[in-house]
């Protein structure tokens, strides 16, 4: 429940935004991912950028760059599941549990209500998030098997958030 509030808060199962400014670009990416996204743009669409227009296309062109699978696999679901390697994990998981859809084929199920809660909790395991990883968890083991690439603020946001989810349950001790 922590690590989905942090990925989603209150703005239910989405799909990651592509649009971006410049600016936030580079705070969020690699500055040379981006130049190389920005140059692999048409000429009008970089001056567009560059004059500070919002842009899908460099969204779209830096997760193309960036993510295993490009931007088909950018994220979704309760906990924004991202690149091809953790929809096919996820997709076995599933299917070893008896749930068996093509999520590599048709990535947006992750938005499905019928299958986000599942896809997250398969996610949930693939990235070793047990019981005795939980019991040994510290804010950045936790937001690693998350998102390695999140800074500090997410880690320790992400890491409050899980506490909550554990007070708000009566949890204290744990």
């Amino acid at each position: 429940k922590g690590a989905v509030e942090t990925e989603i808060g209150d703005r239910g199962l989405v799909t990651e935004a592509t649009g971006y400014r410049l600016n936030r670009a580079y705070e969020m990416f690699n500055d040379d991912l981006v130049d190389e996204a920005l140059a692999s743009l048409p000429q009008s669409e970089q001056t567009r950028i560059r004059n500070g227009a919002a842009s899908n296309a460099l969204g779209l062109a830096i997760m193309d760059r960036r993510y295993d699978g490009g931007s088909n696999f950018r994220g979704r679901g309760l906990v924004q599941l991202t690149h091809r390697r953790n929809y096919q994990a996820v997709q076995n998981i599933l299917e070893s549990n008896g749930i068996n859809i093509d999520l590599v084929g048709n990535p947006d199920l992750a938005n499905d209500t019928r299958y986000a809660l599942p896809i997250a909790m398969a996610y949930l395991q693939h990235a070793g998030l047990d019981d005795t990883a939980a019991n040994n968890s510290s804010a950045k083991d936790l937001n690693n098997r998350i998102n390695a690439r999140a800074n500090s603020t997410i880690a320790n946001e992400r890491w409050d958030n899980v506490v909550q989810a554990l007070r708000d349950a009566g949890k204290d001790s744990e």
